[in-house]
């Protein structure tokens, strides 16, 4: 693991930021038009890690789709797999 060093902020570190975020950014949205496309069951919640991973190289892509398997780990018991899990979902409102 490498050291993270704080400094004074460039003009190039913040071009650096801003490019990450923008990529970051473009994947999000792919991947939740192409979530969209497959429904709101597993396997969109499974594609979005899958494809994030694969649209976005590099430690940025590790770092997207280690989140979104993150979000989609978090979920087992609640909303879209409780029914595979014997649990019910409940909506915003918390009736069942």
């Amino acid at each position: 693991m490498s050291k993270a060093s704080v400094g004074v902020p460039t003009v190039k570190s913040m071009g650096n930021a801003f490019g990450t975020y923008a990529k970051a950014g473009a994947v999000g949205a792919a991947v939740s038009i192409i979530q969209s496309f497959l429904g709101g069951g597993i396997l969109a919640t499974l594609a979005g890690p899958i494809l994030a991973g694969s649209i976005l190289k590099g430690p940025v892509g590790d770092s997207v789709s280690a989140y979104l398997g993150l979000q989609a780990g978090m979920s087992l018991g609640t909303g879209q797999f409780a029914g595979l899990l014997g649990g019910t979902s409940t909506d915003s409102r918390g009736s069942i």
